[in-house]
């Protein structure tokens, strides 16, 4: 017990002269002031669907270009450690949450075969010949009657290719005049191609089909009054973009006269 007293006497003497000692420092001795706080922030990013060392990159014209701001990536873990001013930091933080996103598959990548059918239409203010139409056509067809000036409409045939992405298409054949000269039906030439078929993105993230360079050029008979014909081309030249089974009528070319006309209608589709 006695012992246990004298330990407590001498720390409790020892913390005395400990406070005695500071009590009894020089001004000389006294600390001098704190250092001014460092301007800068330091923030650790993880980084989880993009490169580390691209997105730096990227990020790199945010940050300032003082000698003690720093923007290190590290791809082992995933992360880039930013030393800057606060405000240069929310601005790197902003840009990572809007660029460090799952990339979206590329569309190059994916083996895709498209198949391209052409549907030749011909429609006049006479009466003629009817003929039944394809059923994916019918909707497009009703909504030409309800538009469109002509009376009649003959479907006349269809032109079908299959192709890779990026492919071209180029096919040319004889099938029959769209209209009888002189009441006789005579056959004619056609000429088609499409430069390149890519298959793209639409904005909702789905197949779509860019079709570049289409072209269709049809030799159509022209009645002279002599009771002879002449040919005179007809066709269509344009750009366009096509949703993953979607049917669109890419135009309509006058032939002979006002009351006459070809009609292209055109569906692409994906298939394996």
């Amino acid at each position: 017990m006695k012992l246990r007293n004298l330990t407590t006497a001498t720390a409790l003497t020892l913390l005395l002269a400990l406070s005695a000692a500071a009590s009894a420092q020089t001004p000389d001795q006294q600390p001098g002031p704190s250092a001014p706080a460092s301007p800068y922030k330091v923030m650790i990013f993880e980084i989880k669907h993009r490169d580390p060392d691209t997105l730096a990159k990227a990020l790199d014209g945010l940050r300032s270009s003082g000698p003690n701001t720093a923007m290190v990536p590290n791809r082992s873990l995933r992360t880039i450690t930013v030393r800057d001013y606060p405000e240069n930091i929310s601005a790197i933080a902003d840009a990572i949450k809007r660029l460090d996103v799952p990339e979206v598959a590329k569309i190059a990548e994916l083996p895709v075969d498209i198949e391209i059918n052409l549907h030749l239409i011909a429609a006049s203010q006479t009466a003629g010949e009817k003929t039944p139409f394809p059923q994916a056509l019918e909707p497009v067809i009703a909504q030409m009657r309800a538009t469109l000036k002509f009376t009649n409409y003959r479907y006349m045939t269809a032109l079908t290719n299959r192709i890779n992405d990026q492919g071209t298409i180029h096919a040319s054949g004889v099938i029959s005049a769209p209209f009888p000269t002189h009441g006789k039906t005579i056959k004619t030439n056609y000429t088609y191609s499409i430069r390149t078929v890519r298959t793209i993105m639409d904005a909702t993230g789905k197949h779509a089909f860019g079709l570049s360079g289409f072209r269709f050029n049809l030799a159509v008979p022209v009645e002279l009054d002599n009771g002879g014909h002449k040919m005179q081309d007809a066709g269509i030249i344009t750009e366009l973009n096509l949703r993953d089974g979607e049917t669109a009528v890419v135009g309509t070319a006058n032939v002979g006269s006002s009351d006459e006309a070809i009609i292209l209608i055109v569906t692409a589709k994906k298939v394996r």
